[in-house]
């Protein structure tokens, strides 16, 4: 599986409907709406890919961020799910992300880098990237750039 900066994972693109989703991959083991009261999100899971695909009620319900736990998930041309928080430092590195324009949390249990030129998150627990979070670009105005979406 290959993380398209922007667009998307493999041919799922952001932006596509959840019928197109299941067309593309196959019916979610499990769906969540999250937030309800606000009318926020619906979470489709794929438990043997370890995917989380979600979609926001703001954005007519299209696929606005795909949440990756597979081991076989490639960023860069490089498996990163296990990796030390130091190795993905390096990796982001070398495809020119500068560590001073990335942005660092501690939770506590544990720790996320985020990449706004990117629009990913990296979840690290025990100082190995257990999760990453892709979403589309945004603007200046902080709208998003949705992908041309393949028919």
């Amino acid at each position: 599986m290959e993380i398209k900066i922007g667009t998307g994972l493999d041919e799922v693109q952001f932006g596509i409907s959840q019928n197109r989703l299941v067309e593309l991959t196959s019916k979610p083991d499990k769906i969540n709406e999250v937030g309800k009261e606000l009318d926020f999100a619906k979470i489709c899971y794929y438990n043997k890919e370890k995917i989380k695909y979600k979609f926001d009620k703001n954005e007519s319900y299209r696929l606005y961020a795909i949440e990756i736990f597979s081991e076989d998930v490639m960023l860069y041309g490089k498996k990163i799910i296990g990796l030390e928080k130091n190795e993905i430092l390096d990796l982001l590195k070398k495809n020119g992300i500068k560590e001073k324009d990335l942005e660092f949390e501690d939770y506590f249990s544990f720790e996320t880098i985020h990449d706004e030129e990117i629009s990913a998150t990296f979840e690290f627990e025990f100082n190995k990237l257990r999760s990453i979070e892709i979403c589309p670009f945004f603007s200046d105005n902080e709208e998003i750039i949705w992908p041309k979406i393949k028919s």
